[in-house]
């Protein structure tokens, strides 16, 4: 697999979020929340300041789910990125 230009594949990240008075909130209200955290597999040749093994915030709007064999991935453009944890 090559990744093209400014995309970037990751495996989505699901963790139990927590309210700040210490609700678990559920799966429904997570997915709801805009950003989601990934760790990325792979990146293209155009994509700077991110690389392979790297923790990030993404838009999940912008996001696209896609199976590759048996798993599951995620395809961002670089710009959908909001930070690089």
């Amino acid at each position: 697999m090559e990744v093209l230009n400014k995309f970037i594949i990751l495996e989505r990240v699901y963790e139990k979020k927590t309210s700040s008075s210490g609700l678990i909130m559920s799966d429904e209200d997570t997915n709801e929340m805009r950003y989601h955290k990934g760790n990325v597999k792979d990146v293209g040749f155009n994509v700077l300041g991110i690389s392979a093994g790297d923790s990030v915030i993404f838009d999940r709007v912008s996001a696209h789910d896609v199976m590759i064999g048996d798993d599951r991935f995620t395809i961002i453009q670089e710009k959908d990125v909001a930070c690089v944890l």
